[in-house]
């Protein structure tokens, strides 16, 4: 499982390394760097560096995680699985385990465009609190945790996976 783990960061670099050169540039292009920020904010100076980095990070969380739990929802998981096939036990409790994760990816979702928003256009604290309490309210409601999403059959989280998630932070 640590293994696997650590593939999914290498794919999530993959992605996210290529895609930040990328928007940087591109962000240099279009002119889209530091703005002012709300009234009440005090900046002391802005600088003339690209504010579109986040969205590559983002991706490189997003794309491993949605396109994961999308083949295994609809199973075109044979070509991994003859891979790695230690993936192939994992499969029933990724599945069990799709509608918090896809909870969780809204979330990071709403919480990222969010940022997107106010990098471009500046957001006065109300209305990013509003957003983050609905986020919030979204992981409450249907009881989605991280950690829950790493729990084995037991209740208890798997000292793999902790480690494996717990190491980079």
């Amino acid at each position: 499982m640590v293994w696997l783990c650590l593939s999914l960061l290498v794919i999530s670099l993959a992605i996210s390394l290529p895609l930040t050169g990328l928007l940087v540039r591109l962000g240099h292009r279009m002119g889209t760097f530091d703005s002012a920020g709300s009234p009440g904010h005090e900046k002391e100076s802005l600088r003339r560096v690209p504010n579109t980095g986040g969205i590559a990070i983002f991706a490189g969380l997003a794309i491993p995680l949605a396109l994961g739990l999308t083949l295994v929802k609809i199973g075109a998981t044979g070509y991994f699985t003859s891979r790695v096939p230690a993936l192939a036990e994992h499969l029933p409790g990724i599945a069990q385990r799709t509608p918090p994760a896809l909870t969780l990816l809204a979330c990071l979702t709403i919480l990222h465009l969010l940022g997107v928003i106010d990098d471009r256009r500046a957001l006065g604290p109300w209305v990013k609190l509003v957003v983050m309490l609905g986020a919030t309210a979204m992981t409450l409601v249907t009881d989605t945790r991280l950690f829950t999403l790493l729990m084995d059959g037991s209740g208890a989280v798997a000292r793999s996976r902790s480690r494996c998630c717990g190491s980079p932070w």
